[in-house]
């Protein structure tokens, strides 16, 4: 299955008594055998499972009782491919691929890793589920999507950067381009690898797509006006002022002005913000004052 079986503590319970320091949370796999016995052999390539440095430290994760154990064995391949198998089990759930090492931090796990501006500034936001080993991430800009130079180190939340919980991550790009502004993540672990770790995104200043706002401060209907310079799916998200996502509208606009009602009475007052984003992932962050 794509996806993560789910953050656990790593724990001495599994049949090999050495916890691991990490698993694959980009994929794993479910299997249910009743009461029989058997191993169960994982695979790898350099698609889903990066970061081995040691492929003497790859095991055989196994999620259940809530944790995640070590159920061995030896591996055996090259960094870039191979497979392990696991010694004689009888209980089922989970399984992934697992690291007994920080030599082997397996993938950091991103997720929302995402880009949006407000009046002044480009917003970039991620989280992770997992770190292991992870010394800093650098932000990359680029003015057109093909030539990045680094914006930022941001240095490992996770404590001595391994964590199996999540981690918020955000910094302000005070100084966008005029036009398009193209960001991704690299991550450096803490024996100096470093690789890319996200999917590109993008913001755009002084486009012909314009969004404004009124009345605001609002009390009952807020008024969106969008100028578009293409028929295009426009998404709104209203945030509260913990940047909880509260609301969340779509709308069809053609090329030109387009204009869009929200209600706002149903909500306390206070500071919120609306983020409207077109199809091609540009997105404005707008601040509103409920009265």
């Amino acid at each position: 299955l794509t996806g993560n079986a789910g953050a656990a503590p790593f724990t001495a319970n599994g049949s090999e008594t050495a916890p691991l320091v990490n698993y694959n949370a980009n994929e794993y796999w479910e299997i249910g055998a009743d009461s029989a016995s058997g191993t169960v052999t994982t695979f790898w390539d350099d698609y889903n499972s990066t970061a081995i440095g040691n492929v003497a430290d790859i095991k055989v994760a196994h999620q259940f009782g809530g944790e995640w154990g070590n159920e061995g064995t030896i591996a055996t391949g090259t960094n870039a491919s191979g497979s392990v198998t696991s010694n004689v089990i009888n209980i089922w759930g989970p399984f992934t691929l697992g690291s007994a090492s920080a030599t082997s931090p397996l993938p950091i796990t991103i997720s929302n890793f995402n880009v949006v501006k407000n009046e002044v500034a480009n917003i970039i936001r991620w989280q992770t589920l997992t770190e292991s080993n992870n010394d800093f991430f650098t932000i990359q800009k680029s003015a057109d999507g093909s030539n990045f130079s680094n914006l930022i180190d941001v240095k490992s939340k996770a404590i001595n950067g391994s964590a199996n919980a999540v981690l918020d991550y955000n910094y302000q790009d005070a100084k966008p381009y005029i036009g398009a502004n193209y960001y991704r993540l690299l991550q450096t672990t803490l024996n100096g690898v470093s690789k890319i770790v996200s999917d590109i995104k993008v913001v755009s200043w002084n486009e012909a797509a314009q969004v404004s706002i009124y009345p605001n401060p609002v009390s009952s209907a807020l008024h969106i006006s969008y100028n578009s310079a293409a028929v295009s799916n426009i998404d709104l998200r209203l945030y509260d002022a913990l940047g909880k996502a509260i609301a969340t509208k779509s709308f069809a606009a053609n090329k030109g002005i387009n204009t869009y009602s929200m209600s706002m009475e149903n909500f306390v007052a206070g500071n919120y913000q609306l983020q409207v984003a077109d199809a091609k992932g540009v997105s404005t962050m707008i601040k509103i004052s409920k009265q």
